[in-house]
């Protein structure tokens, strides 16, 4: 009885066994080469032993990481999902059924760590390719960290798993080196005389940054080299680009807006009349944890709050030629959001097509430069503005960032595009506005002149 009981148990450990290198989709001992990220085997807890056939087996998942490429990110994904559950799962996130907390049920990626608690989930985008679910971050997975997925496909809509199993996944990235230490390439805005209702910092770096030290290693001090309390709006994401390079450091708009509880019992973060400095330390890591070059300080003084609305009528325009490809500029009357500045004009040629070329932004971001990659058509074309684009202090073309009580708002534009149009002369032609008689008159005139001077000359030498 004992010997029957002892083989039954082995061959359900050999059943089990069979059933995780089945969802791994790998051999335990199998070896990537250095240029792919380093992964572990996946673990699944799945007491079925059904056919792996069967919609009802979960051996048929199977979890892994995509590789990325040069227009892709790397992305972690669930392959094996049978025709029910893609479409279900499809319909779902097209629907916006899902909230976060549900999506982490299905699939959730965490960076690893020794500390104790739950961990907060890597955000990013869920999408359905085929039979599988995608999961893309929001920032590129990056070098020297580990992660971990944990994936639950009986929470996928239309499921046909009836118990509850798990597959886990964890992978790291090489760490990449550079030949240079990374500095801090640039501070928006860049001029030095800032509005006491100033909204945001981009901070952009040569090289990725490491994350989660940004509240840490950014200050705002006043002249006596105080730092001020708490100037930011500290979010735990932290707000960097695709490529971790660019920082957004929002100050707290409760500290901002007037009327508000934190502005009245804290007091403003920046006031009129002072002088300040942005100040990053040198010690903050970059991506591969080495310290920044060399620390970075902007001085500032500090105006007027502004609540004054940009507006698309106060632009001057430097207007090209037909048949050139020289430069469109545009003026602002005020420096505008850098960031914004750099996706939300577009231009229109007189066809109603978009007119492609390169952009450039300078003078304190009062200055827009186009430079189109074909020549210019003449006749009349559209300036097209985001609503949204805004200026130092918030305030955009659709409202301003805070509506005054004492004042009254003079306008606000409900529309989401706001249009200017200009024309785009002719090239330039040289034309005689002589009568034609006076005209041959006058050759004729000049005729006689070389004969006569030439006459002379031979006269004189003899000839």
């Amino acid at each position: 009885m004992h010997g029957r009981t002892a083989l039954l148990r082995m061959n359900a450990i050999v059943l089990f066994a069979a059933a995780l290198a089945i969802l791994s989709g790998c051999d335990e001992n199998s070896v990537r080469t250095t240029s792919e990220p380093e992964t572990t085997k996946q673990s699944v807890h799945d007491p079925s032993s059904a056919d792996a056939n069967s919609p009802n087996d979960a051996r048929r998942y199977k979890l892994d990481l995509r590789s990325a490429t040069e227009k892709t990110p790397a992305a972690v994904v669930v392959q094996g999902l049978n025709a029910t559950e893609a479409a279900a799962l499809a319909e779902a996130l097209d629907k916006g059924e899902l909230d976060d907390d549900r999506l982490h049920q299905i699939l959730r990626v965490e960076v690893e760590s020794d500390a104790l608690g739950s961990k907060p989930p890597v955000l990013g985008e869920y999408s359905v390719e085929g039979t599988s679910l995608v999961f893309e971050p929001r920032y590129p997975f990056r070098g020297g960290l580990a992660y971990r997925a944990w994936c639950h496909p009986s929470e996928i809509p239309g499921s046909t798993i009836d118990s509850p199993i798990e597959g886990t996944f964890a992978f790291a990235f090489p760490t990449p080196r550079s030949a240079e230490p990374t500095t801090v390439a640039a501070v928006y805005p860049t001029g030095h005389s800032l509005p006491e209702n100033q909204l945001k910092f981009y901070v952009h770096f040569s090289a990725p940054m490491s994350r989660g030290e940004a509240y840490k290693q950014c200050f705002i001090v006043d002249a006596d080299g105080r730092a001020v309390d708490l100037p930011f709006l500290e979010i735990g994401e932290e707000l960097w680009d695709s490529s971790g390079t660019r920082l957004t450091l929002l100050f707290d708009p409760g500290r901002i807006k007037r009327g508000l509880k934190p502005r009245e019992e804290e007091g403003p973060i920046l006031e009129a009349g002072k002088s300040y400095a942005f100040v990053i330390n040198a010690e903050w890591p970059d991506a591969n944890g080495r310290p920044l070059a060399s620390g970075f300080r902007k001085e500032f003084s500090v105006t007027a709050p502004d609540d004054v609305q940009p507006s698309l009528d106060n632009w001057s325009f430097d207007l090209p030629q037909a048949g050139t490809t020289d430069a469109l500029t545009i003026h602002f009357p005020e420096p505008l959001d850098q960031a914004m500045l750099e996706r939300v004009l577009n231009i229109v040629d007189p066809s109603g097509k978009p007119v492609a070329g390169a952009i450039a932004i300078d003078n304190e971001e009062t200055r827009w430069v186009f430079e189109p990659e074909q020549t210019w058509q003449a006749g009349e074309h559209q300036l097209l503005v985001d609503a949204a684009l805004e200026d130092r202090a918030g305030n955009s073309l659709a409202h301003p960032f805070e509506v005054d009580r004492l004042k009254p708002v003079e306008r606000e534009v409900q529309t989401q595009t706001v249009v200017r149009k200009f024309e785009i002369p002719p090239a330039a032609t040289i034309e005689c506005s002589l009568p034609r008689v006076r005209l041959r008159a006058l050759v004729s005139c000049w005729l006689r002149l070389i004969y006569h001077q030439v006459t002379k000359t031979r006269s004189c030498v003899g000839y």
